[in-house]
């Protein structure tokens, strides 16, 4: 957590107290009492809905996260590793997850995998296929894994 500037109001108008550290990490606010160490957390600062995207394809990243944005949604990482999305997904807590299933070069987890852990993990979130693939199987087998949708890109 970053510290941020102690002159920004506080919460309510009021102040912060003496020992408190106040930061802002991932459009989170929060504080933590320098004694102890313990972490308040407050409502994100942006409401929007966010997003953690799964592609290998780096170039898509910003498409996608201009996509989003035009609908309201904000894209808060993308990677191309399924281990790095769910520590992603971990960190973030989003509205969506979207992914692409294939994940070519990843041995450890693939993306299958990745999406059945993800949806394990945060019965909440809402998790979308993007694929440049869409025959009827694979949208079946997306379904099955736990994907919410199937989109042809």
């Amino acid at each position: 957590m970053r510290t941020v500037d102690r002159s920004r109001t506080a919460p309510l108008g009021g102040t912060w107290p003496e020992g408190v550290v106040r930061g802002v990490s991932d459009g989170t606010e929060a504080c933590r009492e320098a004694r102890t160490g313990a972490t308040i957390a407050f409502p994100p600062l942006d409401p929007r809905p966010t997003a953690v995207y799964l592609e290998p394809c780096a170039l898509l990243h910003e498409a996608v996260a201009h996509l989003l944005r035009r609908i309201g949604v904000r894209l808060v990482a993308a990677t191309g590793s399924p281990e790095t999305a769910l520590e992603l997904l971990r960190l973030h807590h989003p509205d969506l997850f979207l992914l692409e299933l294939e994940t070519p070069g990843c041995r450890e987890l693939d993306a299958a995998e990745c999406l059945i852990r993800a949806c394990e993990t945060d019965p909440r979130l809402t998790a979308v296929v993007l694929s440049s693939r869409d025959e009827g199987d694979r949208v079946s087998e997306a379904e099955r894994l736990g994907a919410s949708a199937y989109l042809h890109k």
